[in-house]
């Protein structure tokens, strides 16, 4: 048994011996080769521009994400600067209870904010109104060395560290400067901002392919994402390349897309595009997984597969069929010629072809001919011939007998050869009793050939 699988081995690797086979194989394997080289133009291009889509999905989504976020922080400075305004001339009179009547209304306005303070031009604290603590006035202190107050002094927009609270909010300060009289520096205006309300619009965010946004601090902190559970376990996304390098380059610019995948918090590897925030060196990143990105690869990957299936099973059936077409012709002829060869000179082949084959099968049709009627013409002049020699032997004596019958043999090859159209040729007598060559004639030999 394994002789025999072997030997079919042998057969199968072994290269084709018929034309119908070279033939069949040299069509399939144009085919295949056509089909493979169709699927390696138009593939890649379609698994590149699949590639291309998807990111750009996620471009435009975390850039949406981003300019949302953006607006929500902007919206909070223009509100703590339109509210300095209205402390100003308060502070300048010392009107406490003015600013505390004005922070409770806008409080009220602004529910994102939950503390707001004054800072005069020393660094004192002149007001401090909070809303989840009584804050007294013996409880104010000095705030000339933070760095809200530096910041303001110097005229810079000051967005502080986020930080955790106890019941894992997130919180972040924002101060600006109090502009006094003339271009003097009145005090510093700071407010501490809810991020939860940042919540919101992570989690109304509806990305496909399962994708989901969150925004993270300079350090890898999270401080929304869509399940705000994740914010108020305080994870750290520190450890993921993609945020790695939004730490290390914190002052990339703000629209350098920075793109990459890595094995987020659930054990799902992920594609992920991030984003610079222009306000307090944050980012914003949207994430999807692999598997449900790559699902539209793996249809055109499939489709693939089952369109070349499909051709290889074709182009064999056509290869098998056009060779089968073509070689009959060939087919015809060789069996004319075993025909001819076994002595059936009047077998003719079927001419079904105006082509090269039909004109050779045409060729050998006449060919055929002129053998059958060489063949007659010999066989009669053999006979006359024979008639001949035997009426030139009943009347000549035997010395006579063979004179004339070596003529007549030496007359024979000449017309025979002749009319074979053949350079040389023999004709013996054997003696029947002896065993042995009575006569012979020939022409074209040597006499070295003869002996």
């Amino acid at each position: 048994m394994a002789q025999g699988m072997l030997s079919r081995l042998r057969r199968f690797l072994s290269p084709p011996t018929s034309i119908r086979r070279r033939l069949c194989w040299l069509l399939g394997g144009v085919g295949l080769s056509m089909l493979l080289a169709i699927n390696l133009l138009w593939l890649p291009g379609a698994i590149h521009d699949i590639r291309e889509t998807q990111a750009e999905l996620q471009r435009v989504a975390v850039r949406g994400v981003r300019d949302q976020i953006h607006l929500f922080l902007q919206d909070k400075e223009e509100a703590l600067k339109s509210q300095a305004k209205l402390f100003r001339p308060l502070l300048l009179m010392q009107d406490k209870e003015g600013l505390r009547t004005l922070t409770n209304r806008f409080f009220q306005r602004e529910p994102a904010f939950v503390e707001v303070g004054i800072l005069d031009a020393q660094g004192k604290e002149r007001l401090k109104v909070s809303r989840v603590l009584a804050i007294t006035d013996q409880e104010l202190g000095d705030g000339s060395a933070s760095a809200l107050f530096q910041a303001g002094m110097q005229r810079k927009l000051y967005w502080g560290a986020v930080v955790t609270t106890e019941t894992s909010e997130p919180w972040v300060t924002l101060a600006l400067p109090l502009e006094g009289a003339g271009t003097t520096i009145a005090g510093v205006v700071y407010g501490v901002v809810n991020l939860k309300s940042l919540w919101e619009v992570t989690g109304e965010l509806r990305l496909s392919h399962g994708g989901r946004a969150y925004v993270v601090d300079r350090f890898g902190q999270l401080i929304a994402s869509d399940d705000p559970n994740l914010v108020l376990k305080r994870l750290s996304f520190a450890d993921r390349p993609l945020i790695q390098h939004f730490m290390q380059h914190p002052s990339a610019q703000d629209l350098e897309f920075i793109q990459g995948d890595y094995i987020n918090e659930h054990g799902v590897r992920v594609l992920a595009t991030g984003l610079h925030l222009p306000v307090g060196q944050w980012s914003v990143v949207v994430e999807q997984p692999q598997a449900i990105l790559y699902a539209p690869i793996a249809q055109k990957l499939w489709f693939a597969l089952g369109i070349s299936a499909i051709g290889v099973v074709v182009c064999m059936g056509i290869a098998r069929i056009l060779s089968q077409r073509f070689t009959q012709p060939i087919v015809r002829l060789r069996e004319g010629v075993i025909q001819l060869g076994s002595g059936h000179l009047t077998h003719q082949v079927t001419v079904e072809t105006h082509d090269e084959i039909g004109d050779l099968a045409h060729q050998f049709n006449q060919m055929a001919e002129r053998l059958r009627t060489s063949h007659d013409e010999l066989e009669r002049q053999i006979a006359e011939k024979a008639s001949d020699l035997a009426a030139l032997y009943a009347l000549t004596s035997p010395i006579s007998q063979t004179s004339e019958l070596q003529q007549v043999l030496d007359d024979a090859v000449v017309r025979i050869t002749e009319v074979m159209g053949v350079q040389a040729g023999v004709i013996a007598l054997l003696d029947a009793e002896q065993e042995e060559v009575a006569l012979s004639a020939s022409r074209g030999f040597s006499d070295m050939c003869l002996v």
